[in-house]
């Protein structure tokens, strides 16, 4: 399935000029280790990792499984892995994007399914292949897996083994993409398990976004209002408020590593956590300093 810029409206096109050099993605990730004891007690068991392409984002999160005795190298692999191989795809002119990004395409979970489903086989042949050149099973690399893509125009996203992914449009209120991924982990395939494939949930989200955050399954009973699972406001807008007003997050990220390391998240969360944060604005909407910082 390869969508080429043969399938633009004369709409479409006027779209993506207006857009292109007017609009930007900004981004963080961190994690934070947990207080419990692990078999690698100086290692944190998270991982994150995203890269933005002109109006494009990538990223992933993911979590070692604690019973895995190297699920830190399984975690950082594994989102290395997919974000280098979605990247590709975005860069490629044969690929499922062709640049500029084009609107109105993966509008069915059949497609992102036959997107994702690939790329998540050689994410896990990757494993097999570091478990191999090492002499041990590749469950010593349990982790569960979270990756997306979210252009101007939409979003696709995967998970195996749990993860939580929440999302704002333009307009909008905070939406759960994954509803069900509030299951605890415990209860799932991670990534390295001979199912895993056939647990890989995709999902589509055919609106433009304004802000998204992904976080592992640890974070999930306090990210969630209970019992009707929605987002819990007063979680997410202090994180979209400083992601916003940020002007390089990536150089000023205080704000973030305190809260994850907070005593008041530490109490309720006793695991390794981490949450990527990404919010897409206009030039326009931008401050000076943040205009002058974008390249």
């Amino acid at each position: 399935m390869i969508y080429r810029l043969s399938g633009l409206t004369g709409h479409d096109r006027t779209i993506i000029q207006e857009l292109q050099g007017t609009r930007s993605w900004k981004a963080l990730v961190r994690s934070a280790k947990g207080t419990t004891t692990r078999q690698t007690p100086l290692h944190c068991y998270d991982a994150g990792q995203y890269r933005v392409f002109d109006a494009i984002i990538v990223g992933a999160i993911a979590s070692g499984l604690e019973t895995a005795p190297y699920g830190d190298l399984g975690s950082k692999l594994a989102v290395e892995m997919i974000v280098d191989e979605l990247l590709i795809q975005v860069r490629s002119e044969g690929g499922q994007w062709h640049k500029p990004v084009l609107p109105r395409v993966l509008k069915s979970e059949r497609a992102a399914t036959h997107l994702f489903t690939p790329l998540v086989k050689q994410v896990r042949e990757g494993l097999q292949i570091q478990a191999g050149s090492n002499e041990y099973d590749v469950n010593h690399l349990a982790c569960t897996l979270m990756a997306f893509v979210a252009t101007p125009f939409w979003m696709a996203a995967l998970h195996i083994g749990g993860g939580l992914l929440v999302v704002r449009s333009v307009e909008g209120s905070y939406q759960v993409l994954f509803p069900d991924s509030e299951v605890q982990t415990i209860d799932r395939l991670p990534l390295t398990h001979p199912q895993a494939l056939s647990t890989l949930q995709v999902c589509v989200y055919p609106q433009p976004l304004s802000f998204l955050c992904a976080a592992t399954p640890p974070l999930i009973p306090v990210a969630l209002q209970s019992p009707d699972r929605t987002p819990f406001s007063p979680f997410f807008q202090p994180l979209e408020d400083y992601i916003r007003d940020t002007p390089v997050p990536e150089e000023d990220a205080s704000y973030l590593v305190e809260f994850l390391n907070s005593e008041s998240l530490q109490s309720r969360v006793s695991t390794d956590r981490t949450i990527l944060l990404g919010c897409y604005q206009t030039l326009r909407e931008k401050r000076p300093e943040e205009n002058e910082a974008v390249h």
